[in-house]
Formats: structure tokens, C-alpha cells, sequence
């Protein structure tokens, strides 16, 4: 339990560090500094709030990774290429109800704030919504998308392998603990 706890941490928190700062260096390159995609006429609160946005989906690829890490980072080869391409499309697809949630939040700090039974439809709609279209905000926002999935690789495929679960350490005849 503890190695899955430090697993699901490293992989958050490398995940928030590096869109992070793919986002710090994107927003000064790209035009206007338009980053992440948006329908139109929709309320960007991913501008406003865009650390908050990257933490939803660290959070989400944390937990995706750890357990990949801890029961399918043993696979080689063509299946393990391909798990942990499913790795971060099972992440993206958990990050969806909670970010569309956030936005429902922000929709309401913004001062949109209807009685209870319709708050409480109002947030159901954008966690479903964030579900539904979730993916297309994802689909438009080239080239943070393509490099987040880069990013995303590298960290699960060299974080499992290099740093979180490597075998103990079993002295040998020659090679004695020390």
C-alpha cells in the first residue's frame, strides 16, 4: 500500500509539474496565448483557472498510473506500449467528470448561483457534459494534447521502470549486502 500511495504520488505530481510548465511555455508561443481549445461562444474558466484544470487530470493520471504500475508494469513490448497508451485515455476519460464539475463550480463563483435543487442539476449537467464533451476540448488544444501524451509516456513508461517499482534489493553469494 505505501508503494502504491508513493507511486500515485509521483505520478501526480509529475504529471501537474510537467503540464505546468508546458503551459507557462505554451502560453507565451502560441497566439494570443491560446493553449487549451474551447467551443464557441463557451466560457473559458480553463483560462482563468488552468492550474486547476491541470491538477484534475494529474489527480486522475496519479491513480491510473499507480495501479497500472503496480499490476501491469511487468508488461514488455507491444503490450506494454499499448497499456500505457490506455493509461492515459482511462485517465483522461476519469479527469472528465471531475473537470466538468470544476467548471460548474466556477460557473457558480462567477456569481451564477441558482437555488439548490437547480444548482444541484446545474452541476450534474457539467459533469455530464464534461464527460460528453470533455474530449473534444482535449482534441483541440494541439499542441498541449501531443505533448502531454509525450510527457505522459515518458513519466509512466521511465517512472515504473526506473523509480517506483523496482524489485528489492536480493544479496547474492557475490554480491553480498553491504
Amino acid at each position: 500500500m505505501k508503494r502504491l500511495a508513493t507511486s500515485f504520488c509521483f505520478f501526480s505530481a509529475a504529471c501537474w509539474l510537467l503540464g505546468s510548465v508546458g503551459y507557462l511555455l505554451l502560453v507565451r508561443v502560441m497566439p494570443d496565448g491560446a493553449v487549451f481549445g474551447s467551443w464557441f461562444r463557451m466560457v473559458e474558466y480553463h483560462y482563468q483557472y488552468p492550474y486547476q484544470y491541470i491538477f484534475v487530470v494529474a489527480v486522475a493520471y496519479g491513480l491510473t498510473a499507480a495501479v497500472w504500475a503496480r499490476f501491469l508494469g511487468h508488461l514488455t513490448g507491444l503490450k506494454r506500449v499499448v497499456s500505457i497508451v490506455a493509461v492515459m485515455f482511462v485517465a483522461l476519460a476519469l479527469s472528465s467528470v471531475p473537470g466538468g464539475l470544476l467548471w460548474g463550480i466556477h460557473d457558480v463563483q462567477a456569481g451564477f448561483v441558482p437555488r439548490l435543487p437547480v444548482l444541484r442539476h446545474n452541476l450534474m449537467w457539467a459533469a455530464t457534459t464534461g464527460l460528453t464533451f470533455g474530449w473534444v476540448i482535449i482534441g483541440l488544444s494541439i499542441p498541449y494534447n501531443i505533448l502531454g501524451c509525450v510527457a505522459a509516456y515518458a513519466v509512466t513508461h521511465y517512472g515504473q521502470k526506473i523509480l517506483i517499482f523496482q524489485q528489492p534489493f536480493q544479496p547474492t553469494p557475490g554480491n553480498p549486502r553491504i
